[in-house]
């Protein structure tokens, strides 16, 4: 699933979502023009996108380019008004933990990150479970903090600094895991 978010906790839910059935995400980087979204997105092959109403304009410029995206959804009121919105596709779901197929352990992707493409073309990094959890770990450890601290995440998550130095081991640290 890629996505096209600003940093919210949408992005965030869908991320856990999908680490839990062992789906993968493709962060998008929103400051990216319409073609060069449109090489990722086809070169990773997501069935689905979400995205920010922010950035309709580039979902608009994408259309009819991306063959392998079967449903699209807008995080919020003020997409297309032909795409999903992220509450109204989830509030009939079930509450109940999903039936997992398999187990998702430590080697399986968790998420693909595109490189700046400073020499060609971007290149899709795969990011396993067990990269996310002992880089949460080990930043947990590096970065001792006070219980009553509360962090700011203000890059954007769609970079592997923001997602992996600071909002996963943030969140795990909450947690207490």
């Amino acid at each position: 699933m890629a996505v096209l978010l600003g940093n919210s906790n949408v992005f965030l839910e869908v991320l856990f979502a999908l680490s839990k059935i062992g789906g993968i995400m493709v962060p998008l980087n929103f400051r990216l023009a319409p073609p060069e979204l449109v090489y990722i997105i086809n070169n990773s092959e997501p069935e689905m996108l979400f995205y920010s109403p922010e950035f309709l304009p580039v979902m608009q410029a994408m259309e009819g380019q991306l063959p392998s995206v079967k449903a699209v959804v807008c995080e919020m009121d003020g997409g297309n008004p032909d795409d999903l919105e992220y509450e109204a596709w989830i509030k009939d779901k079930s509450i109940e933990e999903p039936a997992i197929e398999y187990d998702v352990g430590l080697e399986d992707p968790h998420f693909i990150m595109y490189t700046s493409g400073t020499t060609g073309r971007p290149k899709g990094a795969v990011v396993r479970q067990g990269q996310t959890q002992w880089n949460a770990i080990n930043g947990m450890l590096t970065y001792p903090q006070e219980e009553k601290i509360t962090d700011l995440c203000c890059a954007p998550l769609f970079h592997i600094g923001a997602l992996h130095a600071s909002a996963t081991p943030n969140l795990y640290r909450a947690t207490g895991c």
